[in-house]
């Protein structure tokens, strides 16, 4: 894939062994609470991925030392605190812009502190970005009960079976958040990049399907079962979508309800997910599952041009 990202001085493309640098700039950020919510798994997942396209990722230098970091996809901007103020951000911002558009995003979004009186409140609207949109981190009590899963008997309801499922899965997570406020776009390439490595457990990934057209996925979910930072076992409903035609049936219901009682049966206790606070289909089931809104991550967006 051609790289045509421009790079200011004291900036450059991420290369692989950036990775310890950049991970320890995203975990001072959690350490000082600019990232609330985020667990050091999160990190090590999101820092794993760039090695599967470096040029989704631009560093800032200074004195020859990684200083700040910036992933669009991520939407992630972070600059160490000591080396603040020196201009290290503004400047990522241009091969941001290039990034996002590379990628075909529609504007470049940041996480942005929820106090109005931050630093990165200040950084934001000096940049020209607005606020669009928050996340929400949501948690389901351990005690909470929740129903199994009762699939109607006209779908046919499997585990991923990688390699013959790539391009179905790809083509279902695709159309399933093309009308998401956030839309989301999946490749084949980074599909099988994560399905690579050697966590991935297959039997994470539920597909559904209809019977009558049984190799068109119309619904998934997958899950994620791992130590918190505290030692627990937590459970996480990474990913459920649902196509639009198939919505309304309860197909996103029983994967909620699947996710659940599988990552239940791994010995999570408590699980969590998180949703747009603008999808409002989405957000009534969870809460209606007994999914407790826990930390706001608001995102601003900056134009391209």
């Amino acid at each position: 894939m051609g790289d045509e990202i421009p790079y200011p001085a004291g900036t450059r493309r991420y290369e692989p062994d950036d990775a310890p640098a950049v991970l320890a700039i995203a975990l001072e950020a959690v350490a000082t609470g600019e990232l609330a919510g985020v667990s050091r798994h999160d990190l090590e997942y999101a820092n794993a991925r760039l090695a599967h396209d470096p040029a989704m990722c631009a560093v800032a230098l200074e004195d020859g030392a990684i200083v700040g970091y910036v992933v669009p996809r991520h939407d992630e901007l972070l600059v160490l605190r000591a080396a603040r103020r020196r201009g290290h951000g503004t400047r990522l911002l241009q091969p941001a812009r290039a990034i996002a558009r590379r990628q075909g995003l529609p504007w470049f979004r940041a996480w942005v502190p929820t106090d109005p009186t931050s630093a990165g409140t200040a950084f934001a609207q000096a940049m020209g970005a607005a606020y669009h949109s928050s996340q929400w981190l949501m948690r389901l009590a351990a005690d909470r009960p929740v129903p199994g899963p009762a699939f109607a008997d006209a779908l046919v309801v499997r585990w991923m079976e990688p390699g013959p499922d790539d391009e179905r899965f790809v083509d279902v997570a695709n159309e399933s958040f093309a009308d998401h406020p956030t839309p989301i776009r999946l490749s084949i390439s980074e599909l099988r990049h994560v399905h690579s490595r050697p966590e991935f457990d297959p039997r994470t990934i539920l597909v559904v399907a209809e019977a009558a057209a049984p190799e068109r996925l119309v619904g998934f979910s997958r899950v994620d079962r791992y130590d918190g930072d505290d030692g627990r076992p937590v459970g996480e409903v990474r990913i459920l979508g649902v196509r639009p035609e198939a919505r309304g049936r309860g197909i996103g219901r029983e994967l909620l309800r699947w996710s659940i009682t599988e990552l239940r049966a791994r010995g999570a206790g408590e699980v969590v997910l998180t949703v747009e606070g603008a999808n409002d289909r989405a957000l009534g089931l969870y809460e209606g599952t007994g999914f407790v809104s826990e930390v706001e991550w608001p995102h601003w967006v900056l134009p391209l041009d």
